[in-house]
């Protein structure tokens, strides 16, 4: 999602870092990556979706907005207005890079998140000795926990996949009198998940795959919640220069480094 370097204490052992204080950096992300351990606040107020890869591997999502480059639940001033925060947001702005050939991923940063200052008066990076500082050491195993969950999460959805009761989702976005299409999200057939044989129950059962395929039938109901903070995104950036009073009545969700 980010454009990450490496973490490394020969550069940055001199720096620091402070925490971000809005979701402006996430203002372009429409679809927003989820994990099982999430679903249960997740659907609350975010509709669920899957996209396909090139690989041809399918990946869970949260729908943040049904046009790219937008993000329909944060305000111009940055604020997030969709109750609770998904994981993949919240470790900014920092997050895991994958080692070329070697199976594991390491700690990395975003250069360009403007939270990276050239002094040590804010939050170290490392200790004295080299090693992560406290508040790394718990930014690195939030991601592990979060990396560990998408291991699982990624083989539901496959499941679900194999299964074949994925179907491409039909949406469009209404604009004056026209409807445009919105392709590349997929849903679960509701039709064809009650129509599995007991094999098939079985094996999308011992992988979370069914509470995962009940939670996205579940979150399509969020589609009017969408379409309300659309609402609200057009008519704040209509009148950006005033302080956006709207909200989704729902309150921020726990930022915190934990689901």
């Amino acid at each position: 999602m980010f454009d990450l370097v490496p973490l490394n204490a020969k550069k940055y052992k001199t720096l620091s870092w402070s925490k971000f204080q809005d979701y402006r950096f996430a203002s372009k992300f429409n679809i927003i990556p989820v994990v099982i351990a999430e679903l249960a606040d997740v659907i609350a107020t975010l509709p669920l979706a899957f996209v396909r890869y090139a690989t041809g591997e399918l990946e869970l999502v949260a729908i943040a907005a049904l046009k790219n480059n937008e993000n329909w639940f944060i305000t111009p001033a940055g604020k997030w207005v969709g109750g609770y925060v998904p994981a993949a947001l919240r470790s900014y702005p920092f997050g895991l890079i994958r080692v070329a050939d070697a199976g594991q991923k390491i700690l990395g940063i975003d250069e360009s998140s403007g939270l990276i200052h050239a002094n040590q008066e804010h939050i170290a990076f490392f200790d004295d000795s080299g090693e992560h500082a406290a508040e790394v050491k718990n930014i690195v195993h939030f991601l592990q926990k979060i990396t560990e969950n998408k291991i699982a999460t990624d083989a539901a959805v496959q499941s679900l996949d194999k299964a074949n009761i994925i179907e491409p989702w039909p949406l469009g976005i209404q604009e004056g009198d026209d409807i445009t299409p919105v392709e590349g999200l997929y849903r679960i057939n509701e039709g064809f998940l009650n129509n599995i044989d007991e094999l098939q129950f079985y094996e999308l059962r011992k992988k979370n795959a069914l509470a995962l395929a009940y939670a996205q039938l579940f979150a399509q109901k969020r589609m009017e919640l969408l379409q309300r903070a659309r609402s609200m995104y057009i008519n704040q950036r209509a009148h950006e220069h005033l302080l956006a009073q709207d909200s989704l009545d729902f309150e921020i969700g726990d930022d915190t480094l934990k689901f």
